[in-house]
């Protein structure tokens, strides 16, 4: 089922276009790398709830997050810096609601050949899709590792992991609780 998702490794690749700007600072997240999926457990797939609402419910032991970013400073003449926080969760928990509409016109147009091939399936479902959205997102995580950051210079790079397990020290708990509010709301909304 997640073929159509993950290469022949279980890694997600995503493109990102998401920018956001502060002062003279730009930052802009270009993709997201997640490892780790090729061990998922998925129950109650397609469940029906409502009309055209689908659930499935997923759990995996652990995952690793690469998030690639773009930070530029337009304040100096320095070119933008491309950084890789890392970051790694265990025992995670999804429950996740899917809104579907599909043209009715291209579903009976689709070749049965092009539904047998598994690697391609969701991108040929999806090419039928009128609308697809998530409205309902509860992801529960165990454990979240600090997060780690590759690409800066070196003492930058001590300074910025010194700080990161500091604030992870201090505000674990708090982070750990704000993850399942982020995914119902932020990624929901990305997604």
């Amino acid at each position: 089922l997640l073929s159509g998702f993950v290469d022949d490794d279980g890694v997600l690749e995503l493109d990102v276009d998401l920018r956001l700007e502060k002062d003279d600072f730009v930052f802009q997240l270009e993709s997201v790398r997640v490892t780790g999926l090729d061990s998922i457990a998925l129950s109650d797939v397609f469940e029906p709830i409502a009309p055209q609402t689908l659930t499935a419910s997923a759990q995996f032991d652990n995952a690793k997050f690469d998030l690639v970013l773009l930070v530029d400073d337009r304040s100096t003449p320095e070119p933008p810096q491309r950084l890789t926080v890392g970051f790694s969760v265990e025992q995670v928990t999804a429950d996740i609601a899917m809104f579907a509409a599909f043209d009715l016109d291209k579903v009976e147009a689709l070749q049965l050949g092009s539904l047998l091939d598994t690697k391609k399936i969701f991108e040929c479902i999806m090419s039928t899709a009128h609308l697809f959205e998530f409205p309902e997102m509860k992801v529960s995580v165990g454990s979240f590792s600090t997060p780690t950051i590759d690409g800066l210079l070196p003492e930058t790079a001590q300074a910025a992991t010194a700080t990161t397990e500091a604030i992870f020290d201090r505000y674990r708990l708090e982070i750990e609780e704000a993850i399942p509010i982020m995914f119902n709301g932020i990624v929901k909304d990305v997604l």
